[in-house]
């Protein structure tokens, strides 16, 4: 049974919000995408924002660090993936992000969030109590 997932996909420019969004939407069609920019993001308090998952392009500026940390504020467990052209892995994960992508490896998303879902579904049944 699929599950409805809301996922934030934050970058600046609409382009490659479509893109990512896309690429979602085509494993998970029943997935509510909230797109902004990463400025966006940061005016959000935490009642606003419950979302499965976070997907910022993750450019380098203090836009991109400040969006990243205001996830981090609403939520310490929900999952982040940082992509941009350039490598910045190594900062974005500093930042606080779970995993990096180069831009142009953008399919590798969804499997991504795929893997993320089922390890959060396994720990949830885990959790629940035998009938």
């Amino acid at each position: 049974m699929e599950f409805s997932r809301k996922i934030l996909i934050a970058a600046d420019q609409i382009d490659e919000r479509v893109l990512y969004a896309r690429t979602i939407m085509r494993k998970y069609p029943q997935s509510v995408v909230t797109e902004c920019d990463l400025e966006s993001v940061q005016r959000w308090g935490p009642g606003q924002c419950h979302f499965d998952a976070a997907v910022i392009h993750f450019n380098g500026t203090p836009e991109a660090h400040a969006a990243v940390a205001a996830v981090r504020r609403w939520s310490r467990r929900v999952p982040i993936v940082a992509l941009s052209g350039v490598n910045r892995g190594t900062e974005a994960i500093a930042a606080g992000v779970d995993r990096f992508i180069l831009a142009d490896q953008w399919l590798l998303l969804a499997p991504v969030l795929a893997d993320w879902f089922e390890q959060a579904q396994r720990r949830a049944l885990a959790r629940a109590p035998s009938a």
